[in-house]
C-alpha cells in the first residue's frame, strides 16, 4: 500500500491557508483526517504545514460519514442553499 498520508482533494481558504482532505495512519491504523493548513515562518524556514484544528476518524468511519455529507447536501438543496445540477471542479 501507498505511504501515508494520500491526499485526497485540498479546499482553498484564501491566500494563506487551505483545508485538506487525506487518508493517513496513526498508531498504524488507517484514518481519515480533514485538516487546516497554514503558512507558516520558522526562522528561516517557511512553508505551509497543519494546524491542530481539524478532525481524524478512523477509516471504517468513512460510509458513514459519506452518508451523512449526502444527507447534508440533500437538505442544502431542500432549502435553497445550493443549486441543483451545481458541478465544481477539483
Amino acid at each position: 500500500m501507498s505511504a501515508f498520508p494520500i491526499l485526497v482533494r485540498t479546499f482553498g481558504q484564501g491566500s494563506r491557508s487551505e483545508i485538506r482532505l487525506a487518508i493517513d495512519s496513526f498508531n498504524n491504523e488507517p484514518r481519515v483526517d480533514v485538516r487546516t493548513w497554514e503558512d507558516f515562518v520558522a526562522g528561516p524556514v517557511s512553508g505551509r504545514g497543519p494546524t491542530k484544528r481539524g478532525v481524524s476518524f478512523p477509516i471504517a468511519d468513512l460510509p458513514d460519514l459519506v452518508a451523512a455529507i449526502g444527507e447534508a447536501e440533500a437538505m442544502a438543496l431542500d432549502l435553497g442553499l445550493l443549486n441543483q445540477g451545481r458541478t465544481k471542479t477539483a
